[in-house]
């Protein structure tokens, strides 16, 4: 991968995870994000290349990624755009820092169903959006 590609790469991590996970990450991560995508994700599939191209152009547009990619997992769980984002959920995991996003350490059963049903009207809405965005960026849903 060339030098831009690794700038691309970085600038992919840092948008996903302010747009997916709403954090800032750290360098370190960033760098992690480009190796796994070297060594794990080298699409060579043409859909790859289509979706790679997609998810760069939604990166330099400033899109709704995260809808984007609700809509394409719903059609294809395994597209590329999913597996990007596994990878960067699996290092953010990794991080003590980031636990609280994965890990309620306060018992609010009433605040729990409240977000719970935020976050399903929050899943309607971004389907909506992402059915919008991929339109634009020119992908079929599939």
């Amino acid at each position: 991968m060339t030098e831009d590609g690794a700038d691309a790469l970085s600038r992919e991590a840092v948008y996903l995870g302010r747009q997916v996970f709403g954090v800032e990450l750290p360098s370190s991560l960033v760098e992690a994000y480009v190796r796994a995508n070297r060594q794990l994700l080298a699409g060579d599939s043409t859909r790859d290349a289509v979706l790679e191209s997609a998810l760069a152009r939604a990166v330099r547009e400033q899109r709704d990624v995260e809808a984007v990619e609700l809509v394409l997992r719903l059609a294809r769980r395994d597209n590329l755009i999913t597996r990007k984002v596994h990878v960067l959920s699996y290092l953010i995991e990794t991080q003590p820092s980031f636990l609280p996003l994965y890990l309620n350490e306060r018992r609010a059963p009433v605040r729990a169903w409240a977000a719970l049903a935020t976050h399903g009207l929050r899943a309607i809405w971004k389907r909506v959006r992402g059915r919008r965005v991929l339109r634009r960026l020119g992908l079929p849903r599939d």
